[in-house]
């Protein structure tokens, strides 16, 4: 099965030098994999272009936290709150909020909207560095009764269809950018062939877990264990990596990033091997 979003990822860690670039490279695709229906017949697809995804606030990034609103009439929504940590904020061209639409049932029932950056009403505050991967800029937004249009506010909840699979498929096309970068840093480098062949390998593993559904539970194993695998790999090729002075300054500062969410990453697998266990007959 076809994954070019995937495929993208790892011809994007393929052309980077660092692992900052590598993750740019995945992220924007993820996103255009969550996000293939936000096409209009009458328009460029507004996911070919840069976008960013504006969840977390202040208070945090679950559902109850969330409390940018949106004001929705016959034709047209509004968007007023603000965004704590959005990720290539800079970069965009089209932002996707999730908003709240108020307590429905008695939860906070949240809606995915996409905006132009340049709408009226969008302030962005750039964020400190990080230190690690500190060509990946991060800022606050805010939006200040910011007009859309119908069309780009998308069908669903968006913590249950768009916010939950995109921790997920982030999870898969940065680990394969990363993949890439390592199989290219080894072909440019002159590896052994036996130590550039299970890089090649594990791209395919990577180009597999792309086509599953990033919600399902076996997904979440696939996913886990491709990622054992890598990490397994990088501490066998360390020396390699270690070879190049200037690259590995910049993948040893950049490490960190590849850590980040590894708890919840964690979370997810435990409770996929909880949900195969049997149940006890009482």
């Amino acid at each position: 099965m076809s994954q070019p979003t995937l495929a993208a990822s790892l011809i994007a860690g393929l052309c980077a030098d660092r692992i900052g670039y590598a993750f740019a490279g995945g992220y924007i695709a993820a996103l255009q994999r969550l996000l293939p229906e936000a096409v209009h017949p009458d328009r460029a697809n507004p996911l070919s272009a840069p976008a960013a995804f504006c969840v977390t606030e202040a208070a945090g990034n679950r559902p109850r936290q969330i409390q940018t609103k949106i004001e929705i009439t016959a034709n047209a929504f509004t968007l007023t709150g603000s965004k704590s940590f959005v990720t290539l904020a800079d970069h965009a061209q089209w932002l996707w909020v999730v908003a709240s639409r108020g307590e429905i049932n008695g939860r906070n029932a949240l809606v995915l909207a996409g905006v132009e950056r340049n709408s009226p009403g969008i302030t962005f505050t750039p964020l400190p560095a990080l230190p690690f991967a500190p060509e990946i800029s991060h800022a606050q937004v805010q939006f200040d009764h910011v007009n859309g249009a119908m069309r780009d506010l998308l069908p669903g909840d968006a913590y249950t269809e768009y916010v939950k699979p995109f921790r997920t498929l982030e999870d898969t096309h940065v680990a394969a950018a990363t993949c890439g970068l390592l199989l290219g840093q080894a072909i440019r480098r002159h590896w052994p062939e036996d130590a550039i062949e299970p890089w090649f390998s594990l791209a395919t593993h990577w180009l597999s877990i792309a086509s599953l559904p990033p919600t399902q539970r076996a997904t979440h194993l696939a996913l886990g264990g491709a990622m054992s695998l890598q990490k397994t790999m990088l501490e066998q090729h360390r020396a390699l990596i270690l070879q190049d002075g200037e690259f590995a300054a910049r993948f040893t500062r950049d490490a960190p990033l590849l850590n980040v969410a590894r708890s919840a990453r964690e979370k997810r697998s435990q409770n996929a091997w909880s949900a195969l266990q049997p149940q006890s007959q009482g």
